[in-house]
């Protein structure tokens, strides 16, 4: 088994946001959030351990086509 230095968990904050173009077209977009090693960053109190790949801001956005 693996030793708890290399495990982590992740937090995940996601969204939609539709809008209606036309009767049966929509304008989807996907915004989230992705918070790699929360706990690994609260590991001392004088000394976060942020680095830039720990918070990232992801957009996913898609056409949808009712039929």
């Amino acid at each position: 088994m693996p030793s708890i230095d290399t495990l982590f968990m992740s937090v995940v904050f996601l969204g939609v946001i539709s809008r209606k173009l036309k009767e049966n077209l929509f304008l989807q977009i996907e915004p989230g959030f992705v918070w790699t090693d929360p706990v690994g960053m609260f590991r001392s109190r004088g000394n976060w351990q942020v680095a830039g790949e720990d918070l990232n801001f992801l957009v996913q956005i898609g056409i949808k086509y009712r039929m």
